[in-house]
């Protein structure tokens, strides 16, 4: 049995990826004038674990134990909210018209604003769990067919 090994490593390269992906593609959709929507933050989150579980697997040649993976779970659930609150917050301390946008949020209503939190949740623990699970194996039978 494979002893499970630190998991930290892969929550930083998860949040130096996820940032930097979210930065290049926003930048790129304003040079282009295309609005960015929660696609964006969707396909950051998918192609940042997507990296980090390949990078597991080419690093140890298997898949996470279930320990390994409830922490690589949680804990990019974590960076990803910490990661977007982080880039809000920098946002809006460098564009003074982010101000009205802070405005239309706090005008939603708490019990409107916590039923966004759940479902963006909802939708990033989704994406995590399919890409912790269904994506890790295909990518490990894609490794294993490469060494037959």
């Amino acid at each position: 049995m494979e002893q499970d090994i630190s998991i930290s490593k892969y929550i930083i390269r998860f949040s130096i990826t996820f940032t930097v992906i979210l930065i290049t593609v926003s930048i790129i959709f304003s040079l282009l004038g295309v609005e960015a929507n929660s696609s964006l933050t969707i396909i950051a989150q998918m192609s940042a674990c997507s990296y980090v579980i390949s990078t597991f697997i080419k690093n140890h040649k298997r898949l996470p134990t279930q320990t390994e993976k409830t922490i690589l779970f949680w804990y990019t659930f974590l960076a990803s909210w910490g990661v977007s609150i982080g880039l809000f917050l920098l946002l809006f301390l460098v564009d003074p018209t982010m101000l009205e946008l802070l405005k239309s949020i706090q005008s939603i209503g708490l019990a409107w604003m916590i039923g966004i939190v759940l479902f963006v949740s909802l939708l990033q623990l989704g994406t995590i769990y399919f890409s912790y699970n269904f994506l890790a194996r295909k990518q490990f039978e894609a490794m294993q067919k490469k060494l037959i």
